[in-house]
């Protein structure tokens, strides 16, 4: 997803650190992993799901969107030499953004009838715009995503200079964020679920890491970010039409997934879905090796003459005008996609749904973008 002006593009032939404008010379494989995202995040808002096991299948395999967004972001920015000015840039747009949205979602909800003049008090505005609180009206449990671009923006400067002085160092905070947050995670289901069955009660690691904390609840955010640099920094030294890293990612994948259905049954005694969730999703190892098995399955494949290749670019250079727009077609369009037909529930049912309003939002990215003034809120 991409947040400012342009299009940064690298050219593989030299290295990350060199970074242009333009469609040539892009890395085909960010495009199609954040086509691929954005499709994904669409997905799983709204969901429309059966209770088996491959709708939980799906639904943890949608939840690589997000890393994956941070990783592409992480490979693009760390490969550039950005200045405070250009960084505090980035961070006011994405904050200004943030503002604008919440502030049409508003008028949308009136008009649709979803609230009323009556329900938009100050009270109400004061959560809806500090603590992110819906009401009623156009659903905005999405933007949580832009808090977290925020955060690593905060942490830029600071990682940035790191990777200057001692590129280890980015090895060493991309571990702290992992111990804390996944590792956090993981500790705690294990001693519960172990806890309760061996002992009657749960073994917890929470206090002790809360104590010991750094980064913030976004870290394992940041942690995606740097991740994400640092695999596309190996795979600009890889030859291109090898194959020897296919087999390792494509388990990583299944292994991930595998693992989330685990933890999934750990919990609620299914591996089929319930439309119940598992709390921290993205700092789970299972999403973890997801995500970055996807990342580095289609870094090793060459997209330089897939046909698909002029749709990939387009819909990656609009994944921000999706990311804002699609929850305004859900909410109203639900309805009309799901109302009284509860039974056509199913993984193509919402595939179906997902591709419909992903072309919506992106048509209506389109046309908006022609709009004087309207271009600099996507």
């Amino acid at each position: 997803m991409r947040v400012g002006k342009g299009k940064i593009t690298v050219n593989r032939q030299n290295s990350l650190s060199s970074v242009r404008q333009g469609d040539e010379n892009r890395i085909l494989y960010y495009d199609y992993l954040e086509s691929i995202a954005i499709f994904f995040v669409v997905s799983i808002h709204r969901l429309w799901l059966d209770e088996t096991v491959l709708s939980n299948l799906s639904y943890f395999l949608w939840r690589s969107a997000v890393p994956l967004f941070f990783m592409v972001h992480g490979a693009l920015l760390l490969g550039r030499d950005l200045t405070m000015r250009q960084i505090g840039r980035r961070f006011l747009r994405a904050l200004c953004q943030l503002i604008v949205w919440e502030t049409v979602y508003l008028p949308i909800s009136l008009v649709a009838g979803r609230i009323t003049l009556e329900d938009v008090t100050l009270g109400a505005l004061y959560h809806y715009f500090v603590d992110a609180t819906d009401f009623g009206g156009i659903s905005i449990y999405h933007l949580w995503f832009t808090y977290a671009l925020l955060f690593v923006y905060l942490c830029l400067p600071i990682v940035q200079v790191c990777q200057k002085q001692n590129p280890k160092l980015l090895w060493y905070i991309a571990g702290v964020c992992l111990v804390f947050s996944i590792g956090k995670i993981e500790l705690n289901t294990l001693g519960t679920y172990l806890g309760e069955l061996w002992f009657g009660s749960a073994v917890t690691v929470s206090t002790l890491f809360d104590k010991l904390t750094v980064f913030g609840q976004y870290r394992i955010y940041l942690f995606y970010f740097i991740v994400g640099y640092l695999l596309a920094q190996w795979a600009a030294k890889q030859p291109k039409g090898q194959t020897r890293y296919l087999l390792p990612s494509s388990a990583a994948i299944c292994g991930g997934l595998a693992l989330m259905l685990l933890e999934y049954r750990m919990s609620y005694g299914t591996i089929a879905y319930t439309g119940s969730t598992l709390s921290d999703e993205y700092a789970r190892l299972g999403t973890a090796l997801l995500s970055i098995g996807l990342f580095v399955l289609f870094s090793q494949i060459d997209f330089q003459h897939c046909p698909l290749n002029r749709a990939a670019i387009a819909l990656s250079k609009r994944t921000l005008d999706i990311y804002y727009l699609h929850m305004i077609f859900l909410v109203l369009l639900e309805p009309f996609y799901k109302g009284s037909h509860s039974e056509w529930a199913s993984v193509p049912a919402n595939y179906l749904k997902a591709a419909v309003i992903l072309v919506i939002s992106y048509g209506v990215g389109c046309l908006l973008r022609k709009v004087p003034g309207v271009r600099k809120i996507l």
